[in-house]
């Protein structure tokens, strides 16, 4: 059986929160001083938007690749 990639509802209210969290943290001046964090610059959420992708792709295809493995 194969699920969907938007069967998980609760999936994504924890990633939505973890955004929130992680957002909250870089740009909140009170949360800045806690946590000694500063604002990202552009080119870094260029690259963090740019692997999970690569990172989702690649296990797929290792996914595929093992299952040829197991029936052959």
């Amino acid at each position: 059986m194969r699920l969907g990639f938007f069967t998980n509802r609760l999936i994504w209210i924890g990633i939505a929160v973890e955004w929130f969290l992680i957002l909250s943290i870089i740009y909140s001046p009170t949360l800045q001083t806690i946590f000694s964090t500063a604002p990202l610059q552009p080119s870094y959420w260029l690259i963090l938007l740019l692997c999970p992708p690569f990172i989702l792709i690649a296990d797929e295809l290792r996914k595929r690749i093992m299952v040829k493995i197991n029936h052959n």
